[in-house]
């Protein structure tokens, strides 16, 4: 497991039909939470506020967390939520440029990026070089799988139209291990270039 999938661990949220029948504002909101920062903070705050509304108390806001019951705002950041910062996932995703060439109108992208698109060209001829099918059955009736060799075109790259790269928190980079039981003093390796880069392209 890589460090930003320690970070980004899954919360699934199932109301019940009860729920939702006498308070369909709440469903849509957790819709719409979907693709939004959320924290363990707001996991309690929304206990309470469910809480809150069972026994007809008023519903004081948290010091630290949202209800996840009512919309989030969009461009949270992980101060925000009280996340420090060698927990924060958040990717800033930037763009890269490609130099001007010598021919008029020519560009000519960073070598990372046209090694990147060419791979993903390779991969994609790859998986679909050999492709195996199972319409053709057999006298006892089971699928006799049919090798299908050359019948899908081969590709080729055309353009990179553009390209970015993510962007990750230094301290996240940086980030061994934890000095400590709750993971708020952490231990962070003398700087060390990335050994590997995400990258974003679309390709023609």
């Amino acid at each position: 497991m890589g460090k930003l999938e320690e970070r980004l661990p899954l919360l699934a949220v199932l109301l019940p039909r009860r729920l939702v029948k006498v308070w369909p504002d709440a469903l849509t909101a957790v819709r719409s939470n979907t693709d939004r920062l959320c924290s363990p903070f707001d996991l309690h705050a929304t206990l309470r506020h469910l809480l809150a509304r069972q026994l007809s108390l008023p519903d004081r806001q948290a010091s630290r967390g949202r209800s996840l019951l009512q919309p989030l705002p969009a461009n949270r950041t992980c101060r925000e939520i009280g996340a420090a910062e060698h927990w924060c996932a958040c990717v800033n995703w930037v763009p890269v440029r490609p130099a001007t060439g010598a021919r008029a109108g020519a560009t000519v992208w960073p070598a990372a990026v046209r090694q990147a698109a060419q791979a993903v060209v390779t991969t994609l001829n790859n998986a679909t070089r050999l492709l195996v099918s199972e319409d053709r059955w057999s006298e006892q009736g089971a699928a006799t799988p049919v090798r299908l060799v050359g019948m899908c075109h081969t590709l080729r790259l055309k353009q990179i139209v553009s390209a970015e790269f993510a962007q990750i928190s230094e301290d996240v980079v940086r980030f061994r291990n934890s000095n400590d039981l709750d993971g708020r003093m952490p231990n962070l390796a003398s700087e060390e270039p990335a050994d590997s880069v995400t990258l974003k392209s679309r390709l023609a």
